[in-house]
């Protein structure tokens, strides 16, 4: 539950259904993006950050797995429930 009015995803009209329509469909439920659906230009570019950074857009020379191991581990020393 958050605490910050949100627009869901399936209720989504209007500028916020173009940005949502711009994000990935996999990422479009996570709550930290629909924290942000109020303003359709700041999660089009929490978005967009996501994207840039994410695992799949360098080559860091480690595989996918070893990767996972090392976020899961970075998750668990900062009691992140993610």
């Amino acid at each position: 539950m958050s605490w910050v009015r949100t627009i869901k995803p399936e209720e989504a009209t209007g500028t916020v259904l173009g940005a949502y329509e711009s994000i990935p469909e996999t990422s479009r439920s996570a709550k930290v993006l629909q924290s942000t659906s109020i303003r359709p230009r700041t999660m089009a570019a929490f978005s967009n950050l996501g994207q840039t950074v994410s695992v799949d857009n360098f080559d860091s020379g480690l595989s996918q797995f070893q990767l996972e191991i090392i976020g899961a581990t970075v998750s668990s020393l900062n009691e992140c429930r993610y």
